[in-house]
């Protein structure tokens, strides 16, 4: 951009910058092969909210734009990756794609997203690594409420017990103490 004053006015000239189509086409690939990568695992590793979220996010979408349409095809991909509702995989992006000027400037943006968030859903959703072993937290979470659950029941029926005067080892609470000790030391 050219600017200069003259007869108390602004005046510019303007040239159209031409990004080159070659690198624009060629990181366009990449981010269809990052995307497809990134889809796949949302798919395999249980991110997705409800059943066929994606595949009603990209009904909603319409078809994924060429690569010959670079910035189309970074909107589109910003789109997928930050769906509404959330998948929570992905770094929220479509206001800094929608800012950039540039097509290139847009297709690095979505690019960087797809190769962080691929590092992410790498992983089924609800696990976590622990000295080496990926461990599912539903699973945790559920061997732990049986516990406070058998917990609970065992001092309940114990009080009982006492109360009404039964013998606890005809009612069989001794096995039952016993299993949920072996369970708390497996």
């Amino acid at each position: 951009v050219d600017r200069h004053r003259r007869d108390e006015y602004w005046e510019a000239s303007v040239k159209k910058v031409d990004l080159d189509a070659v690198p624009a086409t060629e990181l366009a690939e990449h981010v269809v092969e990052l995307f497809d990568k990134w889809e796949s695992y949302i798919r395999s590793n249980r991110w997705e909210r409800h059943p066929e979220h994606m595949d009603q996010v990209k009904a909603v979408l319409g078809p994924r734009p060429s690569t010959d349409r670079p910035g189309s095809l970074a909107m589109w991909v910003a789109a997928a990756i930050n769906p509404l509702p959330p998948l929570g995989a992905a770094e929220e992006i479509r206001p800094r794609v929608l800012a950039a000027k540039y097509d290139l400037e847009r297709l690095a943006i979505v690019a960087s997203a797809l190769e962080k968030s691929i590092e992410t859903v790498k992983k089924k959703r609800g696990t976590v690594e622990v000295f080496g072993l990926v461990l599912d937290i539903q699973i945790i979470l559920f061997g732990i409420f049986g516990l406070l659950i058998g917990s609970f029941v065992q001092s309940y029926c114990r009080r009982m017990f006492v109360e009404f005067g039964f013998d606890r080892a005809l009612l069989g609470v001794m096995v039952f103490e016993q299993l949920s000790k072996n369970i708390l030391y497996i």
